[in-house]
Parts: C-alpha cells; sequence; structure tokens
C-alpha cells in the first residue's frame, strides 16, 4: 500500500486558513465572529488533511517544496483516490470573488430567511440562530451533529469550505485536499517541525495509487531516474513511471 500523512488542520503553511474562512462568513452576514486561535483550537483536533495539487511540472512548486528543485514529485491517480477516500475531495479557492460567490451559493436563500423589511430585533435573532447553528459545526462533537440531519446537510458544507480557502499568495500551488475526520481505531502520531508537536495520521492507498515519480529538474537526471527505477523495483513498485522534469532550471 501507499502511506500518506495527513496533518491537523492547526498546522498548514498559511497559519490564517481558519481565519480567514471565518472572516469571508463575517462580510457576507456583516456579522463578529470571534476567531481568535484559542476559541477554536481544541475543536479541531479532529480534522486532518492531505494536500495534493494538480500542478504536475511547476517551477514555483519545485523551489518552494523541492528543496531548490532537487526533490521529487509523485503523481498520483486522482480516481483511485477518489475510489478509496476517508473523507471529503476539497478544491481551495484563493481569489476574493470566487470565494464570495461560493458563499452566496450556500446561502442563496439568506434573504427569504432574512427578511429586508424585518426589525432589527427579528434580523437580530434570526442572524443569531444561524450563527449558532455554524458554532454546532465549528464548536462542537461532530458526532452529536449527525443526529440531526437537515442541519448536517445545510451547514456541513460551510465547514468544508472554511477549510479550503486560502490567501490569494498561495494560488500558484491549485491545492486539492482530502478532508478526514478521526476515528476511533486511527492512531493519532507527531512530528516535530517549525518548534510546534504537530499531530498527524497516516492514510493508507493502494500501491496502484502512485503511478509517477517526476524527477525536479535541479538533479543529475540520469543517475537520479536510475536510482529511483531500482528502488521501486526492489519494492515492488515496478509499474511506476519515473521521469525528469520539463522545465529548464539550474539552481
Amino acid at each position: 500500500k501507499i502511506c500518506l500523512r495527513a496533518s491537523n488542520v492547526l498546522y498548514l503553511n498559511d497559519p490564517k486558513e481558519i481565519q480567514l474562512g471565518l472572516s469571508y462568513f463575517e462580510k457576507l452576514f456583516d456579522i463578529n465572529v470571534k476567531d481568535d486561535f484559542n476559541t477554536y483550537a481544541d475543536k479541531y483536533s479532529d480534522y486532518f488533511l492531505t494536500s495534493f495539487s494538480s500542478q504536475k511540472d511547476y517551477l514555483p512548486m519545485w523551489n518552494i517544496y523541492a528543496r531548490n528543485a532537487t526533490g521529487i514529485a509523485l503523481g498520483f491517480n486522482s480516481g483511485i483516490i477518489k475510489e478509496n477516500k476517508k473523507g471529503e475531495i476539497l478544491s481551495c479557492l484563493y481569489e476574493y470573488n470566487e470565494i464570495k460567490a461560493k458563499l452566496d451559493d450556500l446561502f442563496c436563500n439568506k434573504e427569504e430567511v432574512i427578511d429586508n423589511n424585518s426589525s432589527d430585533d427579528t434580523r437580530e435573532k434570526v442572524i443569531g440562530v444561524i450563527i449558532g447553528l455554524l458554532l454546532i459545526i465549528l464548536l462542537n462533537d461532530r458526532e452529536d451533529l449527525l443526529l440531526i440531519d437537515d442541519i448536517n446537510k445545510k451547514l456541513l458544507p460551510i465547514f468544508r469550505l472554511i477549510v479550503s480557502l486560502k490567501d490569494s499568495s498561495y494560488s500558484y500551488e491549485n491545492e486539492i485536499r482530502l478532508l478526514n475526520t478521526l476515528r476511533k481505531e486511527e492512531e493519532v502520531r507527531f512530528y516535530f517541525k517549525n518548534n510546534y508537536f504537530i499531530p498527524y495520521i497516516n492514510q493508507y492507498f493502494p500501491k496502484y495509487a502512485l503511478e509517477e515519480i517526476i524527477v525536479g529538474p535541479n538533479n543529475d537526471m540520469e543517475r537520479t531516474i536510475y536510482s529511483i527505477k531500482t528502488y521501486l523495483k526492489h519494492v515492488g513498485f515496478e509499474h511506476v513511471k519515473v521521469i525528469p522534469s520539463k522545465v529548464p532550471y539550474r539552481g
């Protein structure tokens, strides 16, 4: 099998991701949601992400994530990943307009719920109910929510959206995420990075989910490709193609 790491959502490369999602929600409803780290940290401890990218051979990705293009990129069969997924597949959104459009779509009937002719007190109460339901997802046990089918169907998309929003500075990544909720049988492990103990869980997929390995452009290409092919044969992954990057680059 292939084992991929799913890291806790609180330790992603953009430290403001969850707050970013809540801030867009605030803008849509013209309200204030307390979004400091200590408010929601414990409530996100059971959510983990495995990150992929639709950028196959892209110089900015090589430079940032592959040690000045001396690393490799793993190419997966998206169909096999989706068939064997244990969570939600999310495409990250980066630009304000597309994020707002998605939020508007989720709340397309909000004007019917909050009549512009309603009194301020009525509007405030209705908005309070909506926020309360949202916080059921964000700040309470997800297992309890699953007992409330109607709320679950309407508001879980909000949670999925909040953890898929990223600052536009990261748009070059074209990131696709696999969101997992911790199961009782899964073991939480830790690795140490940037002075944090980061929780993660292992996610397993069939070996044929891995289809190719792209060798970064700043490598001794022939020797590196031969080395990788030799190793793959030794571990029973002869089906994996090993190909050189087409990016003309020497760091």
